[in-house]
């Protein structure tokens, strides 16, 4: 498993070591299909669908390169946007980007702040808040500080739940997960599934 830093910027190689440590963690055979998307469309596309700042989903300081948009079946559909950083002529593993559907629904938005408290809609805090389990590895995977190929990369919390058409949509930004005294890393994918089933659960 690689540590998500690279000497090159080729999509195609990164993209393909990416999507091997992805297949890899959710332990699934068949190829999970991406697209490569530049900076500036990447930009515009969260900007726009989640009403947040660039320096919120990549990092203030960060230069955002490429993206690799991932889109996951099982164990559940759901995408996965990996974030590349300009580092030299090489880049590294930014800001990764989790949605998936839930089959329970919300009466309004409801968000995990920096501070590990949930707010808005009034029933769906009632009910998330009352999960200490929850609270605790929901703040232990919505990183907010992380290490990647020896570059800090710090980003403000984005953990929401919003409502939609026959059901509700889970929205996580996290960073990498550092292993191995910074020697690899991994996307943390298992844990993003894990969170949505139990917050299924408990709404």
């Amino acid at each position: 498993m690689g540590n998500l830093a690279y000497s090159t910027q080729s999509p195609e190689k990164i993209g393909a070591n990416v999507e091997e440590m992805l297949r890899k963690e959710l332990a699934v055979s068949t190829s999970i299909p991406y697209q490569v998307e530049d900076a500036n469309v990447s930009k515009t596309t969260f900007g726009t669908v989640l009403g947040e700042g660039f320096g919120l989903l990549f990092g203030r300081r960060e230069v955002l390169l490429f993206s690799l948009n991932f889109q996951i079946q099982q164990p559940r559909p759901a995408q996965l946007q990996v974030h590349l950083n300009r580092q030299g002529i090489g880049c590294h593993g930014g800001s990764l980007l989790y949605r998936t559907p839930l089959n329970k629904a919300v009466d309004g938005e409801v968000s995990f702040d920096d501070r590990g408290r949930w707010n808005g809609d009034p029933a769906a805090v009632q009910k998330l808040s009352a999960n200490r389990e929850l609270s605790k590895r929901l703040t232990n995977f919505a990183r907010m500080r992380s290490n990647v190929g020896g570059i800090d990369i710090q980003i403000s919390r984005l953990a929401k739940i919003l409502p939609q058409e026959n059901g509700s949509l889970l929205v996580i930004n996290t960073l990498p997960k550092m292993l191995a005294m910074g020697f690899s890393a991994s996307l943390d994918a298992k844990e993003f599934f894990a969170l949505a089933a139990l917050i299924e659960i408990i709404l």
